[in-house]
């Protein structure tokens, strides 16, 4: 009987221990935060294609992949052939640009900046019209010069940057540029040359 006693006392105090132990509390849920961040930096590519070129581009260059373009080394290439007194229209360049700005401008220079007009091996020349207002091309007077409107006035090549798009706002808009040359009555015989540098720049 004593030894039934203790085991039951034993048992009542280990009863009373466990139901003195305080509950164990368990989370239920948690929450933690990710920030996605993707930066996307400005694209703008340049395609031009001229009338020598044979109907393929004769320069693409800048973010073409991006745009789904294929580099081309160029440069392109504006072709006539005159003989003296003649004056001909017949030159022009398609500029086509892309970007992912708000807008671009359109800017031409020549590459060698003090040089604005064709030169032949020999050292004869074709000047660059003067008139900054623009001028009509005349048989028998030496001069050469672009517009963008396709007409018969032409503005001649400044030293320095001209602006010839500001502000456009449609990514894969063409500017068509027409190149006009005049030659002289006693225009000697060689080929003309100047390069022409098109730069296109975003505006963010």
């Amino acid at each position: 009987m004593k030894t039934n006693k203790a085991f039951l006392g034993l048992g009542v105090v280990a009863a009373l221990g466990v139901i003195a132990l305080p509950a164990m509390s368990r989370a239920t849920s948690v929450s933690g935060e990710v920030e996605l961040t993707v930066e996307v930096g400005s694209a703008i590519a340049m395609d031009i294609i001229s009338n020598g070129d044979g109907g393929t581009s004769g320069y693409t260059g800048g973010n073409v992949e991006e745009f789904g373009l294929t580099a081309v080394a160029g440069p392109s290439s504006a072709k006539a052939v005159l003989k003296p007194n003649q004056v001909n229209t017949s030159m022009n360049s398609r500029i086509t640009v892309y970007t992912n700005a708000s807008s671009y401008d359109l800017s031409v220079a020549p590459k060698t900046p003090s040089v604005t007009a064709l030169i032949s091996e020999g050292g004869a020349s074709i000047p660059a019209i003067d008139d900054p207002a623009g001028a009509t091309l005349v048989a028998g007077t030496a001069a050469w010069g672009y517009n963008l409107d396709g007409g018969d006035t032409f503005k001649g090549l400044a030293n320095g940057d001209t602006t010839l798009i500001e502000d456009q706002a449609i990514s894969g808009t063409t500017t068509t540029v027409t190149y006009g040359v005049a030659t002289a009555n006693n225009q000697p015989q060689g080929v003309y040359k100047n390069t022409l540098v098109y730069t296109a720049t975003a505006n963010d």
